[in-house]
């Protein structure tokens, strides 16, 4: 008898288990939105102290220019070059296309990003790629990867 208990509790507590993982990444969808939200607001005003809080602290950045900085103290010096040149008053949009919750606290974010900035009639137009880690129950930068695609035709020559 104690072992038809036993078993009992444990499916049911696997199955609650199970529940609860499956239900995961849609829980965690619309926290990562409302990351990236916060992150795209943080950089149209263009306070890099701000938006370096948004980053793990052994997070990276590798931006289009191929400069690869690791920890948030070296992000933090890229994004003040990059906010008090180009950039500066840049607005930015972005359109997420896909979210992969790779475990309750992991998950990887791709999104179309439209970068206006004056002075470049076409914008600067680019796919991002986020690895972001929940740390302290908030999502946070752990990689960042800006770019933007090639327009190559990729198919057989005729």
């Amino acid at each position: 008898m104690k072992n038809c208990k036993f078993t009992i509790m444990l499916f049911i507590i696997s199955s609650l288990l199970f529940i609860s993982a499956a239900q995961a990444p849609q829980l965690a969808e619309p926290e990562i939105s409302q990351f990236v939200d916060l992150f795209v607001k943080k950089w149209n005003q263009h306070d890099p102290r701000e938006l370096i809080e948004l980053w793990a602290e052994n997070g990276d950045l590798m931006n289009p220019a191929g400069e690869w900085e690791k920890g948030r103290a070296n992000v933090l010096k890229n994004l003040i070059k990059e906010h008090r040149g180009l950039l500066y008053e840049s607005q930015m949009k972005q359109e997420i296309t896909n979210i992969l919750v790779l475990s309750p606290t992991m998950a990887w974010v791709d999104a179309k990003v439209s970068l206006n900035v004056p002075g470049i009639a076409s914008g600067l137009d680019h796919h991002i790629v986020y690895l972001l880690v929940k740390q302290n129950n908030q999502w946070k930068i752990l990689a960042v990867r800006p770019y933007q695609f090639l327009d190559l035709n990729l198919g057989r020559f005729e």
